[in-house]
């Protein structure tokens, strides 16, 4: 990072790091994404070497993904895709475990390819740059608005089928456009293999209605919360919502989850930052991680660098991720 312009090295580094972008349940293309995005607001020293960071630790926790398949696949909008998605038959372990079992998964190949292969109109996406990215914001929104009735079985770990492809719309734009096809084929495979490995076999009601809710009440709360999931979560929403208006986004990142008689509703930030705080929140952890400190998105202060924060590594064998991107 310190020899060669940022675009050059990212650009270099992308093509053979995606085939692995479950790695460390998506959290390397995450951090990376959020670097990005902040290099391409104003690029300054402590950006360059979060970015450096982010591919260090995706290269690290580099993990493949099993191949899709040639087709031809019955869904090929984000939603329809998402809830043909089968599940993996055992879900008790860690993230590892759970993806290691889509090679032998039947129905996998047929829906691993489904949103950027499927359709007659795939090699026109494919070519075409706002094809591409309105394919990736409709992953980010399906995934979004699923989490409202699905995310109730594992909050945390699902909410990076939404943050992930969010991560990579995010970078898109510092990338050639040659790139842009493999990126959305990963990303659906990222968010279809994060679904199969943690969604329950049912869902459950949709949130009511929020015609009413204020955006910036959305990240304001998130941001409150000083969960990191929470506030990724949120800024994913809040990103969908602008580009679609659609409330349904918001509704989700405010449903309350089921409480006791008598309880206060939590809303669903409240049941990812009690997630994300307690110990496992994957079975497979081992380490305590540090408590989250108060992030900051996009939505609430663009100017504000991000900091390099160095955080243990797991130890050996371990699929505990610290959210520090």
């Amino acid at each position: 990072m310190a020899d060669e312009p940022w675009r050059q090295v990212l650009a270099r580094w992308w093509p053979r790091l995606l085939p692995g972008i479950a790695a460390g349940a998506t959290h390397g293309v995450i951090r990376v994404g959020h670097a990005v995005r902040a290099l391409l607001d104003q690029e300054t020293a402590p950006r360059v070497i979060e970015l450096g960071h982010g591919l260090a630790y995706w290269a690290a926790r580099w993990q493949p993904l099993a191949s899709p398949g040639t087709g031809p696949y019955l869904a090929t909008d984000p939603r329809t895709a998402l809830d043909a998605v089968p599940r993996v038959p055992e879900q008790r372990f860690g993230i590892r475990a759970r993806l290691a079992q889509l090679a032998d998964l039947p129905g996998w190949p047929a829906v691993a390819g489904a949103v950027s292969r499927g359709g007659e109109h795939a090699g026109e996406i494919a070519a075409d740059e706002d094809a591409v990215l309105a394919r990736l914001a409709g992953i980010v929104h399906a995934a979004v608005v699923r989490h409202g009735t699905h995310g109730y079985a594992n909050p945390v770990m699902l909410v990076h089928a939404a943050t992930a492809p969010n991560a990579i719309l995010r970078t898109l734009p510092a990338l050639p456009g040659t790139l842009w096809a493999a990126s959305l084929a990963a990303t659906w495979a990222a968010t279809a293999a994060v679904t199969a490995a943690y969604a329950p076999a049912t869902g459950r009601p949709a949130p009511p209605a929020a015609p009413d809710v204020d955006p910036a009440e959305v990240m304001r709360h998130a941001v409150d919360s000083a969960g990191p999931h929470t506030i990724k979560f949120a800024d994913a929403a809040l990103d969908a919502f602008a580009s679609t208006g659609d409330t349904a986004l918001l509704a989700t990142s405010l449903r309350p989850n089921r409480p006791a008689v008598g309880e206060h509703p939590p809303t669903l930030h409240d049941a990812l930052t009690r997630s994300s705080r307690s110990v496992p929140w994957d079975v497979e952890q081992t380490e305590t991680p540090s408590p989250p400190a108060k992030m900051a998105s996009r939505h609430q202060r663009p100017a504000e660098d991000i900091r390099s924060s160095a955080r243990p590594p797991a130890s050996p064998g371990s699929d505990v991720t610290f959210s520090d991107e």
